[in-house]
């Protein structure tokens, strides 16, 4: 027996105040199903998700995050660039790659950057331990060395107090040097156990100070062996800045470009120039590389990458070579490099497949043959008696029957 709700007991507002509450449908939907019910009953759906980004929904729309307005939006929800970037990654990205970054930046508050850092320590006045560090964002430092390699200084007991030696952020080269005079500073006084391991001077992953073997150290030790991993670090842009995606790509081969962003190929030309020069036949690298070979097309590279890549093929090569396709689907999929020639000199008209429509088969009645049993009759009426298909193929549609009994009336019997 099924229950009835009363959905009636609800108010508009009381639901419209529900659904401020959930940033996206489903999550109201899994929680409060009847309000949620409710509102899909008195067509208000919509208008109470009004006021949420997308409406509601998970995923933004397709191209929703090329539009400016909607990036500058998104990025005036966040107080800081890191949280900008760390929790709205494709409206940052999008904004990185078509220059509106200093547009999102306005209005955040300035804590660090690549070029400035503040110096702080972590001290434990009972157990007389002190570690010293540099960081671009001070509110979160203090919650991530709790979790991170520095957690052993939290689990000796006693309190800790951290505190900033630099007045504020300062840039990177003298927060660098401040750095190392404090760590040698303790590290001579035999009263205090200094955690540090190095002398100082690390940056951390998104320092432009940091070296290119200390870059693949962190994608190493983090296993980040795709592009889409690396794109979730703060080094991604450092890499990409440095050129050092070849490299990446000839210590995990092909599978290290199976993800990437939109236009990501369009802005690497070098990079397409160094993965193309791998190949000796387009084809061969449209197989390996299918978003990089289209925007080399789109973009006119291909007659710089592939200079000879009409010489010495023929009108007559081609048509040998659409032979062995099907169809000029499969003659574009397996043999590309010809399918653009043909589409570039005009030959696709020219060429010819081994696919052919098969047959319709043959109506019953034609596997005897008509002529002989049409001897033994006098009218066309008479094949009823004798083959009942047959009669019906003579009588069938008025204009076609007509016809075929015309065609065949001479051997009918006299």
């Amino acid at each position: 027996m099924k229950v009835r709700h009363n959905l009636r007991i609800y108010t508009d507002q009381h639901l419209f105040e529900l659904a401020l509450k959930h940033k996206l449908r489903n999550e109201m939907k899994k929680a409060f199903g009847l309000e949620y019910q409710a509102l899909v009953r008195r067509k208000l759906l919509t208008e109470a998700f009004k006021a949420h980004f997308n409406d509601g929904y998970i995923n933004a729309p397709r191209g929703y995050w090329n539009k400016e307005r909607n990036v500058l939006e998104e990025a005036k929800k966040y107080p800081t660039k890191s949280e900008f970037q760390d929790n709205a990654y494709q409206a940052w990205f999008s904004a990185r790659r078509n220059g509106w970054l200093d547009a999102c930046y306005k209005h955040m508050t300035v804590i660090g950057s690549l070029t400035k850092r503040a110096v702080y320590r972590l001290i434990n006045e009972q157990t007389k331990t002190v570690y010293i560090g540099l960081t671009c964002n001070i509110k979160k430092r203090m919650i991530s060395h709790k979790s991170d390699c520095k957690k052993e200084i939290f689990l000796i007991g006693g309190s800790i107090n951290f505190e900033i030696i630099s007045d504020d952020y300062i840039p990177l080269d003298d927060a660098i040097k401040l750095e190392k005079e404090e760590i040698r500073k303790y590290r001579e006084d035999d009263d205090y156990e200094v955690i540090n391991v190095r002398d100082g001077g690390e940056v951390g992953s998104c320092g432009s100070g940091i070296s290119e073997v200390e870059l693949l150290h962190i994608i190493f030790e983090n296993n980040l062996n795709t592009s889409k991993k690396l794109q979730r670090y703060s080094i991604y842009c450092t890499v990409l800045d440095r050129g050092l995606m070849p490299k990446l790509y000839k210590m995990y081969g092909e599978s290290f470009y199976k993800t990437k962003p939109n236009g990501y190929w369009r802005k690497n030309k070098e990079l397409i120039r160094e993965l193309s020069a791998t190949f000796d036949y387009v084809e061969d690298f449209r197989k390996a590389f299918g978003g990089a070979c289209s925007a080399m097309y789109k973009e006119g590279w291909h007659k710089e990458f592939y200079p000879d890549v009409r010489e010495n093929i023929t009108l007559s090569d081609c048509k040998k070579v659409a032979l062995n396709c099907r169809n000029v689907t499969q003659f574009k999929q397996d043999e590309h490099r010809y399918w653009y020639i043909c589409l570039n000199e005009g030959w696709l008209d020219k060429m010819k497949y081994t696919y052919k429509k098969p047959a319709k088969r043959p109506p019953a009645h034609f596997s005897i043959d008509i002529i002989p049993l049409l001897k033994q009759c006098k009218t066309f009426s008479e094949l009823e008696n004798i083959n009942s298909p047959m009669h019906s193929w003579f009588y069938g549609k008025k204009e076609k029957g007509e016809s075929r009994r015309n065609e065949y009336k001479q051997y009918l019997a006299v």
